[in-house]
């Protein structure tokens, strides 16, 4: 009903609350030094009580009349809004449990959740204050999001322009359409019984919001009952963890007992797994598992600020001016550069493996092709086909106001989960990924799969070879600055307000294999390089340059960044240059790395990376990366209140879901990764040795009992080729 109410309604109404609420305070705290003063506050809060009941009963009553709402859902409501009015206990308890005012609104805080707890532990029954008494119904939270219309949320901004905290052009926007991530608007919670059904709710707070010119709806609801409730998804996800757990157990007991003649004894025992683990063999390259340690925390780092939602931040001034410092170029937005980084030692183990043990291959090209293929599918994807079922169960377990926001990629898994074990989890935008953090396997898998051909044909024409993974290196980055020129899109992936443009530069670029198929071919040249001259000693007036002309410029396009987050004037060329340099600049930083270890020419950063806990964490990466991404996600969603935009809190809660995911991690390696890479070794081995090398193994040793395929997994099998 256009005209009814001005144009900073929202703003005025927000002030409106604020009074109150500083009445209500202060009735609270300076009242009991007075007998009189408390009585003037009750009768002033009684006041208030009546005027907001006079206001709303009106209102109220023509929504249920012209909406289709229960007569056991609306009969709830006036209860709750009449014992409101008598200051019953139990509905004070259900109103001060909703989120009302956001606090910091003019630094564009825009979220206030309230107490989920309190509201699902409110109880009301048909005698006050008596709780024998017949249950008439549970408090029920609902996630209530408004969206002011554009005349109200401009009203806001230019009081916000007018303070001068925060620039126009940084604030969220309030558009929302299927490439959002998460729903934008105002965040808060509401308190009601639970007699009414999220449906009803939808019902009536759309028509109240329409008669201000506003938009709001319900994003969920959940009650006690609804949060117990579960389905066989839940009871499968539980069943496979405890199987695979029992399974380690018995073996374990058995192979102590001696009793270990069957080959899934060994293969499944966490003794002998954890001896594996733990054990180094000097002749592997140990400063790339240590290298791995620090890539998999690097990108816990960077997730803990990609997943912030800018909606439920407290607040979006303070989030800006986190965004515009060196540190935060660094950790966050540098750790999708940490990615770059794994693709080209993934492509390096593949090429240096693959020329150590040329001379042992007896199959022909295409036979090794499919059976590399299958055994990177086989290596890679049981752990994650684990880690998902696991995962699903997180929505039955976690409950809280941001859990349906956050566990949306869950959702996704009931009509995507098809896709993780088909390797296409990256054809999907962000917002519909099952577990969008499997978009890295899909990739990987799906680069293997073109470059493969490459590695195996490079002995016979390493000349022709080599000009085409050069070739394949330049253009992809010429291909990745002309779709960033053509569609505009953001040069680089990070943290971003607007959720639509980081969608965008997801979908259309780092998503894509062709994006990092540069990547994994530098690594695959850098591998043959270093088994060609693994004993070339290189000087220090040459190796020095280098490192200062690689670092310098790995060090400049990681801080870059800052430039566009502090709001500088980039034309569209400049976004399509960095976007087309950066990742192959830092790849040839670390192919560098890579070479210069390999080769000995930096036993110092070497034996830095090759430390016992690095080399630790290094072998679980794989693992660490599979299960970090769920547990963010868990501590995420049983987040109650507004999130800090802090360095601290980031640093914080990354070290604590880093030690935890490698925790978890040592459990996953222990109960799947292990005996995956002893199956590899087991049936998969002997269809690439030579003659020779198949004559070693006696026909008795098949059942793994202290046979060579199981004793001889070590770098080149154990390590994980992504």
């Amino acid at each position: 009903m256009k005209g009814r109410v001005p144009t900073g309604f929202s703003i005025e109404t927000m002030s409106v609350c604020c009074v109150i609420s500083w009445i209500m305070l202060s009735v609270l705290v300076f009242a009991p030094g007075c007998s009189a003063s408390l009585d003037e506050g009750r009768a002033l809060l009684k006041d208030i009580a009546s005027f907001l009941f006079r206001k709303i009963l009106p209102i109220a009553q023509d929504v249920f009349i012209e909406s289709d709402i229960s007569s056991e859902c609306s009969g709830s409501l006036l209860k709750f809004m009449s014992a409101i009015r008598r200051s019953e206990p139990w509905a004070l308890k259900m109103l001060t449990a909703a989120g009302l005012v956001p606090s910091g609104i003019m630094y564009l805080t825009m979220t206030s959740l309230g107490s989920y707890g309190q509201c699902l532990s409110t109880r009301a029954y048909e005698e006050n204050d008596n709780t024998s008494s017949p249950l008439l119904f549970m408090g029920q939270y609902c996630g209530l999001n408004v969206m002011p219309s554009r005349e109200a949320y401009d009203t806001l901004l230019e009081y916000v322009d007018k303070l001068g905290d925060i620039q126009r052009k940084s604030v969220p926007p309030l558009i929302y359409d299927q490439d959002s991530l998460y729903r934008p608007g105002l965040r808060l919670g509401l308190c009601v019984p639970s007699l009414c059904s999220a449906e009803e709710m939808n019902i009536i707070v759309k028509k109240v919001a329409s008669r201000y010119d506003q938009f709001a709806d319900i994003l969920s609801c959940h009650n006690d009952e609804t949060d117990a409730h579960k389905d066989p998804v839940y009871y499968v996800a539980i069943f496979v963890p405890c199987v695979l757990t029992f399974i380690m157990i018995m073996s374990t007991l058995l192979d102590i007992r001696g009793l270990n003649s069957r080959p899934w004894v060994k293969v499944f025992s966490a003794i002998r797994n954890h001896r594996k683990l733990v054990t180094t063999n000097p002749n592997q390259m140990t400063f790339l598992h240590g290298l791995k340690a620090l890539l998999a925390y690097w990108i816990v780092l960077g997730h803990c600020y990609l997943l912030l939602d800018p909606y439920v931040i407290f607040t979006v001034k303070e989030a800006l001016d986190v965004t515009t410092t060196i540190f935060f170029q660094i950790a966050a937005t540098g750790a999708f550069l940490g990615v770059s980084v794994f693709f080209v030692s993934s492509g390096f183990i593949m090429s240096f493996t693959y020329v150590a043990k040329d001379k042992h291959w007896k199959t022909t090209h295409l036979r090794f092709y499919i059976i590399s293929i299958i055994r990177r599918y086989y290596r890679l994807m049981l752990p994650a086909l684990v880690v998902l079922v696991v995962a699903l169960a997180l929505p039955y377990i976690v409950h809280g106001p941001l859990t349906d926001t956050h566990f949306r990629m869950f959702t996704n898994c009931k009509d995507s989960w098809y896709k993780v074990p088909l390797v296409l989890v990256n054809t999907d935008a962000i917002n519909h990924m099952c577990l969008s953090h499997l978009w890295y396997i899909s990739a990987d898998y799906q680069i293997v799969l073109m470059i493969l051909p490459i590695m195996i044909f490079y002995p016979s024409y390493p000349r022709l070879m080599t000009a085409l993974i050069v070739a394949i290196f330049c253009l992809t980055g010429i291909a990745i600055a002309i779709v960033t020129y053509l569609l505009q899109l953001l040069p680089f992936m990070g943290f971003n307000i607007n959720q639509t443009e980081l969608i965008r530069v997801s979908k259309y670029v780092y998503f894509l294999p062709t994006t990092h198929i540069g990547m994994v071919g530098a690594g695959i040249l850098t591998g043959f390089l270093a088994q060609r001259h693994k004993n070339l000693k290189i000087p220090s007036y040459v190796t020095r340059p280098i490192w200062a002309l690689t670092l310098g410029s790995s060090l400049v396009v990681s801080i870059l960044p800052v430039l566009w987050y502090r709001n500088t004037d980039i034309p569209p060329w400049g976004d399509a240059l960095y976007a087309g340099l950066h990742r192959h600049v830092y790849s040839v930083f670390s192919a560098w790395l890579i070479f210069a270890c390999a080769t000995g020419n930096a036993n110092n950063l070497s034996s830095l990376l090759s430390s016992t806990p690095l080399v630790f964490l290094g072998k679980l990466s794989y693992a660490i990366y599979l299960v970090h991404y769920p547990i963010l996600i868990y501590f995420l969603g049983t987040n109650a209140t507004a999130q800090q935009a802090l360095h601290t809190r980031m640093v914080r809660d990354s070290l604590g879901v880093y030690l935890l995911s490698a925790g978890v991690a040592y459990v996953l390696h222990l109960c799947v990764e292990a005996p995956v890479i002893a199956g590899d070794a087991l049936f998969f081995k002997r269809h690439t040795e030579s003659p020779h090398e198949v004559g070693h193994h006696d026909d008795k040793d098949n059942g793994l009992k202290d046979s060579k395929e199981y004793k001889e997994i070590d770098l080149k099998q154990a390590y994980k080729l992504y």
